[in-house]
């Protein structure tokens, strides 16, 4: 269901998301502030960003909302600045916008729910920098290994006459006919 990921490349929830669909062979990308600007100083070129026009974060956060079906905002305990500042302009815009508290109990199924309900493609995944959460980046690549696992469990599950979908892995597998053939189109 998800063909691409987007974020801003700050440290913190943005580069692990990046991080998490590069390692997962997931397209990736979206906007970053000229000059490549992030706390650490410049955004590595690994991450395949696009410059805005504008030094300022919150200028890249709008682009990245618009672009995407829905924004998923990962943070701990409180929901502040720049992460309350993405969901904000997500719902004036009536883009599908949930999040998720990682120092709460995760609820996978939820946001898979929210995922086939508002049947998002393209997804935007932001919240706070390392410096102002430490560890929020191991924490949000956690989560977002079990939220894909999930997904996947799911989309092996699910089938249609007949054949099973294999969606995000890009493969249909047939159950073998009576007259012989295989059962892998690839």
């Amino acid at each position: 269901m998800i063909k691409k990921i987007i974020s801003g490349g700050q440290t913190g929830v943005d580069r692990a998301a990046l991080d998490f669909g590069m390692d997962r062979e997931i397209a990736v990308g979206g906007w970053c502030p000229k000059g490549r600007r992030s706390e650490d100083g410049v955004i590595p070129r690994r991450y395949p960003l696009e410059e805005t026009i504008h030094l300022d974060y919150r200028y890249r956060t709008f682009l990245n909302v618009q672009d995407a079906d829905g924004t998923l905002v990962l943070y701990q305990n409180q929901l502040r600045g720049g992460s309350a500042l993405t969901s904000r302009h997500a719902r004036k815009l009536g883009i599908p916008c949930m999040e998720v508290d990682l120092s709460q109990p995760h609820p996978i199924d939820e946001v898979i729910r929210w995922i086939q309900q508002h049947r998002i493609q393209i997804i935007n995944i932001a919240g706070p920098r390392e410096s102002e959460n430490q560890g929020i980046h191991r924490r949000a690549g956690t989560f977002l290994c079990q939220l894909w696992d999930a997904l996947e469990r799911l989309a092996l599950e699910k089938y249609t006459d007949n054949e099973y979908e294999f969606t995000t892995l890009n493969v249909t597998v047939r159950p073998p006919s009576s007259a012989g053939g295989g059962g892998r189109d690839d």
